[in-house]
């Protein structure tokens, strides 16, 4: 039975059946025909997020549920249509028999007063776990389902909002918060990092490990810099029509006099002020020329824009010299903080480092992979990912350990792909303290940076198979057509096998490395 898909998403009011034991029933859309959709209720309704069209004319539509016109948190899921491949199916997740538990719901729940409970008690909730005093900006309430490990659906409050800095560090808390009683549920830190022409510049780059780099775009060089120009006043801005760089010393762009082009530096505008900083020559040159290269990697590879905003691609600001969080990058809705380093580690600015934090923001506008638990894992693995592939676009080839370029004499790697464990010194327990590769570690608790060793180790043996491009082109594919928010390692292993078959590669060599790591694929279609 064919079921029109366009008017289930049009909002049409279907019946659902329900006589359960337990009163919400988890239903994974892979194993169910379209014609399910016809068993939702009338307080049940399903909607559209986006439409997009790949490369072999498969149409992808992002939708998630509604009950009584609230949104049903963690209830995700993508149709798939292609008439030429005969493909119409669909993944994800929605609930049913919802009604039962939410019949009954006091008056209030639905009020502005009740709302503003829930933010205070969101923010207190996050005092008592950092310990330090901090201000909030952007308060966001929205009332939703939320249906608990004991599958029972219960009125919630997500509750987000930005900080001060908290340990040298802004933050996005979000909680989710029992809309009756104010029982936290779940909680994580979201922080993922006119008159002018658009000339040629230069300068110097690198550090005390790599060495001294020149960007001139002459040969044994690196390419020139894209930089903006103000031709009257004979004045040159490190920005461009994709990235801003700003001294975080001084708020301001970095601008140098650049009346004359370099002879001696293939006639570019050539940046000869001082910018060296903790063993690096020109952290803020470097971290212009990371962004140039990483969105360059993402446009000729996945033929897109890494950011987007208002459809168009998003210009970020970089902010180089961070003096309060050395040792760490971050991005952060359209603005990335770069580290100064310290005793162990140069500049946070290498473009792997920049690959890592804005390919966040690329998950996030795409499969918005939640922050927390198994999808936490997958998202930070994702941006892991991006950091090897940025070194094979660059060198034709890549190791596969984290940013070893920025570690000074002494340093500790901060992760390895290959074996995730080795980063498990004598005294450390992996998925408490160091990283993991094997499904049988993880649990709840694990940190997002250690459970995303098992979708490292992974992508490595995908890579290694095949070539890094080609298994970071499948995992980018599932991240934007088959991942979805709340996905576990099973369901998004479902998702790459899916994407490698988009692009006619061996889906052995995937089920093959997710066995490896304990995920199984057994009930992938």
């Amino acid at each position: 039975m064919k079921v029109n898909v366009t008017a289930c998403l049009a909002g049409v009011f279907l019946l659902m059946t329900a006589e359960m034991s337990v009163a919400a029933e988890v239903i994974d859309l892979s194993h169910q025909p379209l014609s399910f959709l016809q068993t939702l209720q009338p307080e049940t309704v399903v909607k559209e997020l986006s439409k997009k069209v790949d490369f072999n004319r498969t149409t992808h539509t992002r939708v998630y549920q509604t009950y009584a016109g609230y949104p049903v948190w963690g209830s995700d899921a993508i149709f798939h249509a292609n008439a030429e491949l005969k493909m119409n199916d669909m993944n994800g997740i929605f609930y049913r028999g919802l009604k039962q538990d939410l019949a009954n719901t006091p008056h209030y729940v639905f009020t502005a007063a009740q709302a503003t409970k829930a933010l205070k008690a969101a923010v207190q909730h996050t005092r008592q776990r950092v310990s330090e005093k901090f201000t909030t900006t952007d308060e966001q309430t929205k009332l939703v389902v939320y249906v608990d490990h004991l599958k029972q659906a219960h009125w919630a409050f997500e509750v987000k909002f930005k900080t001060s800095r908290i340990k040298g560090l802004p933050a996005i808390p979000i909680t989710l918060i029992d809309a009756v009683t104010l029982e936290v549920y779940e909680y994580w830190n979201d922080l993922k990092t006119t008159s002018s022409e658009l000339v040629d510049g230069g300068g110097v780059g690198g550090n005390g490990r790599i060495g001294r780099v020149i960007y001139d775009g002459l040969r044994n060089n690196r390419p020139v810099l894209n930089i903006t120009r103000d031709p009257v006043r004979k004045l040159c801005f490190l920005k461009n029509e994709m990235v801003i760089i700003k001294d975080q010393r001084t708020g301001r762009v970095p601008t140098f006099k650049c009346a004359k082009r370099s002879t001696a530096h293939n006639n570019v505008y050539w940046n000869s002020k001082d910018d060296a900083a903790n063993g690096a020559f020109s952290p803020m040159n470097d971290a212009l020329y990371s962004d140039q290269v990483v969105l360059d990697m993402y446009v000729k590879w996945l033929g897109v824009p890494m950011l987007v905003r208002n459809g168009k691609p998003w210009r970020v600001t970089f902010r180089v010299h961070d003096q309060d969080e050395k040792q760490n990058a971050y991005y952060n809705e359209g603005e990335m903080v770069f580290g100064e380093g310290d005793d162990e580690s140069y500049p946070i600015v290498a473009p792997g480092v920049v690959a890592h934090e804005m390919s966040h923001g690329f998950t996030e506008q795409q499969s918005g992979l939640k922050y927390r638990g198994q999808s936490g894992g997958i998202n930070e693995s994702f941006s892991d990912m991006a950091d090897k592939a940025v070194e094979y676009f660059m060198y034709g080839e890549n190791n596969w350990d984290i940013d070893p370029e920025l570690l000074k004499e002494g340093g500790h790697m901060l992760r390895y792909m290959d074996e995730p464990t080795k980063d498990c010194r004598p005294t450390n327990e992996p998925g408490v303290s160091c990283s993991i590769s094997h499904v049988s570690d993880y649990n709840s608790d694990t940190n997002v940076h250690f459970s995303s060793g098992i979708f490292n180790k992974a992508f490595v043996l995908m890579a290694k198979k095949w070539n890094t491009r080609q298994a970071f082109e499948v995992m980018a594919q599932a991240n934007m057509y088959y991942w979805t928010p709340s996905a576990t390692f099973a369901h998004a292993a479902c998702g790459v096998i899916k994407a490698a078959r988009d692009y006619r590669y061996d889906e052995k060599v995937v089920r093959d490395a997710m066995k490896v790591v304990g995920v199984s694929t057994k009930t992938c279609k």
